[in-house]
């Protein structure tokens, strides 16, 4: 209701347990911006839901934020290295405050997106760079005999020019 009252445009879709927030994240054309996964769910913790969606290549750059009703530093650590983007207390947020954390979160996504583009493009370029070096060794060990094969040949034509016979060995 709060993401309501902040955006005018947002859509929300709601699951009130694990097994349909997985149907809802799962459905083929299913994209989000931004997750929020309640910490207590009947079904299963969000941290474990947090671990599954992170680990989907559709989902690696969606932020996801852990709502929980309890203040737990641990829980907050846990969340963090589960793949959550941040930790979020039930009810101790203004919808100003909410719209900062996604708004932050959305723009921590987009830089590690650039971030994963930056080092594909790079490392891209590092192969292209591997080969060019490979190409060069190989051309190098094919004009190594090629190179001894015309200076054969020159020399032969040298000598035949001359009227001079060459005896092969």
């Amino acid at each position: 209701r709060m993401l309501k009252q902040a955006w005018e445009t947002v859509q929300i879709s709601e699951a009130g347990d694990a097994e349909t927030a997985y149907r809802l994240i799962n459905q083929g054309d299913a994209e989000y911006d931004c997750i929020f996964i309640d910490y207590f769910l009947p079904d299963e913790n969000g941290l474990e839901i947090i671990k599954n969606l992170t680990a989907q290549s559709k989902y690696a750059f969606t932020p996801v934020i852990l709502l929980t009703g309890q203040k737990d530093e641990r829980l907050a650590v846990q969340a963090i290295r589960s793949g959550a983007v941040d930790y979020v207390v039930k009810g101790t947020l203004s919808a100003e405050e909410l719209y900062q954390i996604v708004r932050s979160a959305l723009r921590f996504a987009a830089q590690e997106r650039q971030l994963a583009e930056m080092k594909e493009r790079a490392m891209r370029t590092e192969k292209l760079a591997i080969l060019g070096t490979m190409a060069a060794g190989i051309a190098n060990e094919i004009n190594q005999p090629l190179n001894t094969i015309k200076l054969i040949a020159d020399g032969i034509l040298h000598w035949h020019r001359r009227g001079k016979q060459v005896e092969q060995e």
